[in-house]
């Protein structure tokens, strides 16, 4: 008897504001049994989320252990939307402080926790991938959150391809529905109010309980006209629209006559609104996702680095030839010199040719370093803040009795400690012999003051 095929399946979890959905979702249908809902102990604060995964995780473990046999089913990811009032969100305006990798998360928990938001040192904390010099939206997911997931994939064998907010899920898949009219959206989610505004991008995301008489649509007119009075943001949107999470349709309206709806659902089993949107969604790969670190490479990145290699590809080509024909002019000298062949006349070397065999020797050198090695000894611990900027191979080194190279390592440093503290480090680290501070200064146009210095490192091949 063949064996029947496996199927791949996602399971889709929503965290909502009242309640944690989960379902699977395969072969183009939601899997009925696999339908599960755990209410929130909202007594409980902000750690409701995290008791309900946990019986939500009991849950589904008790599902899959009846998914054998004929059943076939194989759990490839876990994707998972969550409201915004379980996690802490602000537009941070432009700041120097991007500029460098080890400041940017730094300033962003900074600016949340000035912003009035209470996070934890193992909090995870993310940003969009906003253009230079444009505000950029920043979330913080509790380390709590990422913990009881990390335990639910666990426990079911699989893995967390995509954690996102309902905020940037809605506002991702909003253009597919003509959004491109409206300049603000509205979600409607158990008693919770979220605008999210913006126009090509989020700008803002504002989450406020929801009152009474704003569940239809003449009541969110009032209450979207009482936001353009209080918020100069609001005041220049022109239109709205409005995804309502209560609805059994999910009906996207707005206001200014302007009207949208979600897909219907293809599945023969209909689910929740929030579960269907999290599947619509399932394809968005952004920077700002928990999981980002975990998705797969985007086709435009997959170009980019098709590009490249092939690029290092022609290189390498062109340096080999030059590599043989150097080795060839070396051999008919040696040829010439040990009397094998009688010199007609003295050869003498151009400046163009000795130019150009100088030119492959230094590719040569550079393709034969181990800058693998070169770059992991040169990346400084956590508890120095140095961010490394350049590094310039300096060839061999008359310094260097043994033939060793040399690297020219440009960087900055906060304080002159830290700058002291990264030549000591690069000193000790292999395979450097040697190292010493050639130059600094202290940048004076930059408002933290740090010190640029180059140090230059001798290593042994």
């Amino acid at each position: 008897m063949a064996l029947r095929r496996q199927k791949r399946s996602t399971l889709f979890i929503v965290i909502g504001a009242r309640c944690v959905e989960a379902g699977v979702h395969a072969g183009g249908q939601w899997r009925k049994g696999s339908l599960q809902q755990v209410p929130l102990d909202l007594t409980q604060g902000v750690n409701a989320p995290i008791a309900a995964l946990a019986q939500m995780e009991l849950a589904l473990t008790r599902w899959q252990e009846t998914q054998t046999g004929e059943a076939g089913l194989q759990l490839a990811d876990v994707r998972v939307l969550v409201a915004d009032i379980w996690l802490s969100a602000a537009s941070l305006p432009w700041s120097d402080m991007f500029k460098r990798a080890n400041t940017t998360a730094a300033f962003a928990r900074g600016q949340l926790e000035a912003a009035g938001f209470e996070l934890s040192a193992a909090d995870t904390v993310k940003l969009d991938d906003a253009p230079y010099g444009a505000p950029r939206l920043t979330l913080a997911y509790p380390t709590l959150l990422l913990a009881a997931l990390s335990s639910l994939t666990t426990t079911l064998r699989t893995e967390l391809s995509s954690l996102l907010p309902f905020s940037v899920a809605a506002w991702e898949i909003a253009p597919r529905l003509q959004r491109g009219k409206a300049d603000a959206l509205v979600v409607l989610d158990s008693g919770w109010l979220l605008t999210v505004l913006g126009a090509d991008r989020i700008t803002e995301i504002n989450a406020r309980p929801q009152v009474d008489g704003q569940t239809d649509l003449g009541g969110l007119r009032e209450h979207i006209e009482r936001l353009r009075l209080r918020d100069p943001h609001f005041s220049q949107v022109a239109r709205v629209a409005v995804l309502d999470f209560l609805s059994p349709d999910a009906i996207m309206a707005a206001s200014d006559r302007y009207r949208v709806a979600l897909p219907p659902q293809a599945s023969a089993v209909q689910v929740s609104s929030g579960l269907h949107l999290a599947m619509l969604a399932r394809g968005c790969r952004l920077a700002i996702d928990a999981a980002s670190a975990r998705n797969a490479m985007t086709l435009k990145q997959g170009a980019i680095a098709g590009i490249a290699i092939l690029l290092c590809g022609a290189m390498a080509f062109q340096t080999w030839k030059m590599h043989d024909r150097v080795r060839q002019l070396q051999y008919q000298l040696e040829t010439v010199q040990a009397g094998r062949k009688p010199p007609p006349a003295v050869v003498n070397w151009s400046r163009d040719e000795i130019s150009r065999v100088q030119a492959v020797n230094l590719a040569v050198r550079e393709l034969n370093l181990p800058i693998s090695t070169l770059l992991r000894a040169l990346q400084p611990p956590v508890d120095i803040l140095v961010g490394v900027l350049n590094v310039e191979v300096m060839g061999s080194s008359p310094a260097s009795a043994d033939g060793g190279s040399g690297v020219k390592i440009m960087a900055e440093a906060h304080s002159g400690d830290d700058m002291a503290r990264y030549v000591a480090f690069v000193t000790e680290r292999r395979p450097f012999t040697g190292a010493y501070l050639a130059r600094h200064e202290i940048v004076e146009t930059s408002p933290e003051r740090p010190y640029r210095f180059t140090v230059e490192a001798l290593w042994t091949e």
